[in-house]
Parts: structure tokens; sequence; C-alpha cells
């Protein structure tokens, strides 16, 4: 259990770029949801945590990563 509010204290780093669209979501095609295209692209962050002190396990290094979607029956692109 741990207590709330949860206390994080920690160093992170955001990494944003683009993606071949179809590679990326050629094992999802059964989602409701398809990638935001940015350019024909789509669009992933990856997140870096290097967490100093928590409430959740003392210190440890995480991270996440993920894609920007819209409901499949409206797709949205973006050109630049």
């Amino acid at each position: 259990m741990n207590r709330l509010p949860l206390r994080l204290e920690s160093r992170e780093a955001m990494v944003y770029g683009t993606v071949d669209a179809a590679t990326m979501w050629s094992e999802f095609e059964d989602e409701d949801f398809v990638p935001i295209l940015v350019g024909g692209k789509a669009v992933i962050s990856i997140w870096f945590n290097d967490f100093k002190d928590t409430d959740c396990g003392g210190s440890y290094l995480e991270t996440w990563y993920n894609t920007f979607v819209t409901p499949k029956d409206a797709p949205l692109a973006v050109s630049y």
C-alpha cells in the first residue's frame, strides 16, 4: 500500500520522434484506435525516468514509451 499523494523525486528526459505507422501498428489492427499521423508518420515519445527517492520502492530506473492515437472512425493527419 502506498500513501497518497505519492511522493516521487526524479530526473527525467523525454525524446519525441516519428516512425512508420504501418509497421508500428501492424500488430494492433483489431484496435478501435489508429495513430495520429504527422507528415505521414506516427509520433512516439520515450520517457526516461531516474527516480532518486519514492514512496513506492526507493530509487529505480524506468522507461515509458507511447504513441498518440485517435478513434479509427475519425483518423487525424497533420501536414508540416
